[in-house]
């Protein structure tokens, strides 16, 4: 089953410090590359997504925010941290359309 998750930052710098925003998505590809993150921002809020094939609900969600976490430390944004989570099966037929 393919799980994704939207993980939304509390403290995150605004998106025209693009050095830290790409200091953040390196450390984050660095240590979460294999859940395909995606970096985003609009309406004063920072998120990133990702998703991975999974069966283990708790386990991803674990995972995914570990991944966060460590790339938000790697990148020495010590004051963000991930503050909302919301996490979805992705349909099969999205999954379908999407191959």
């Amino acid at each position: 089953m393919e799980l994704r998750a939207w993980i939304a930052f509390a403290n995150f710098p605004p998106p025209d410090d693009e050095k830290r925003w790409e200091s953040f998505f390196d450390a984050l590809q660095d240590v979460g590359g294999e859940l395909g993150p995606v970096l985003g921002g609009g309406g004063g809020v920072t998120e990133v997504v990702v998703s991975a094939d999974a069966d283990d609900y708790p386990g991803f969600v674990a995972e995914a925010v570990g991944c966060v976490a460590d790339a938000l430390r790697a990148a020495g944004l010590y004051r963000s941290y991930p503050a909302k989570i919301e996490v979805e099966r992705v349909p099969a037929d999205e999954l379908m359309g999407a191959r």
